[in-house]
């Protein structure tokens, strides 16, 4: 909550959000100039080596960069006994990283001649068409395919493996809604990759525009929020972890202070050591409220129509079942 009430004075950040009950506690934010977001988080020394860990991948092979960029689009929408150990935060994080001598260590390497657009086809033809998400576990380690019996996770979803903490799974987090919707999306961009185009349409100024079309690959529906909290409608915590409900409690528990109390706190000045029994006033200003139903900020659930929809349909059923056969 410190680094986000930083990160709010700089004038090239937008879009600051601490999500800090977490299992890795972050602050994302969106750089003006550069057009990038961003997170920063603070004593995970396993990031960095994921970090190198992808640095490495981009410079054996210039295309690892740009696939990834497409990724990234589309989701907005060392072998053998005597393994080497680096070890960092209790994991061992080695990976092979001597590119000089990789080629004499990697026998395969520089085969591939694929373009680009060749092996993003085949990476959604084989997680729509051959990759079986019940059985397998997504993982970059190795080649053979890892199941989630050898893993023992019971996920119903998308299992994907850390590449240093081999007992995280990075897609415990998705629900039902949001597998079926990131599904769909594979599926429908398999679709529109996969079809030879003669002519764009003119409704599409760009190429790019016409292979990443919401509308297209979502069918226009939005991404599903059922894991977000309830009040603020962000992700990252739950809604009794929820820092608007706090905000909200402390407003409470200030009005409740003395003056004189008050008065010390708007000035900043500093507090004798406090009791248990006494309450911190947190001075942020409320975020935005969005719906819980259909993501909208300009209303909350009770005001939106497909509540209100259901409700009423609710009614209708049950004055249908109060009625008797003579009526």
């Amino acid at each position: 909550e410190r680094l986000a009430k930083l990160l709010r004075k700089h004038p090239d950040l937008r879009n600051i959000l601490p999500i800090t009950t977490a299992k890795v506690p972050i602050v994302k934010f969106y750089h003006v100039r550069t057009g990038l977001e961003g997170d920063i988080s603070l004593y995970n020394r396993l990031a960095l080596h994921n970090t190198r860990l992808l640095a490495l991948y981009a410079a054996i092979d210039r295309r690892v960069k740009i696939l990834c960029y497409v990724m990234k689009v589309f989701a907005k929408l060392y072998d053998g006994d005597n393994k080497p150990e680096v070890i960092a935060d209790g994991w061992n994080v080695y990976f092979f990283d001597d590119l000089k001598t990789l080629p004499s260590r990697w026998p395969q390497y520089g085969t591939n001649t694929e373009t680009v657009g060749e092996l993003w086809l085949g990476l959604l033809r084989f997680y729509t068409e051959d990759f079986d998400f019940k059985e397998h576990v997504v993982c970059t380690r190795q080649k053979a395919r890892l199941t989630t019996f050898n893993k023992q996770w019971t996920s119903k979803y998308i299992v994907i493996e850390d590449p240093f903490d081999l007992s995280h799974n990075l897609g415990a987090g998705l629900s039902r809604k949001m597998t079926n919707f990131i599904m769909k999306a594979f599926i429908n961009g398999r679709t529109v990759f996969g079809t030879p185009v003669t002519a764009f349409p003119p409704e599409y100024p760009r190429q790019m525009e016409y292979f990443f079309d919401p509308q297209v690959l979502t069918e226009g529906e939005v991404a599903p929020n059922d894991r977000c909290c309830r009040i603020c409608g962000k992700i990252g915590h739950f809604m009794k972890d929820c820092p608007m409900r706090r905000k909200s409690r402390h407003r409470h528990d200030s009005e409740r202070r003395p003056d004189g109390m008050r008065e010390r706190v708007d000035t900043g000045e500093d507090l004798p050591c406090r009791h248990k029994s006494e309450h911190w006033r947190w001075r942020d200003a409320p975020e935005p409220r969005c719906c819980f139903l259909c993501g909208s900020s300009a209303h909350i659930k009770k005001d939106c129509q497909l509540y209100r929809g259901s409700q009423r349909l609710f009614v209708f059923s049950g004055m249908l079942h109060r009625k008797s056969p003579v009526e």
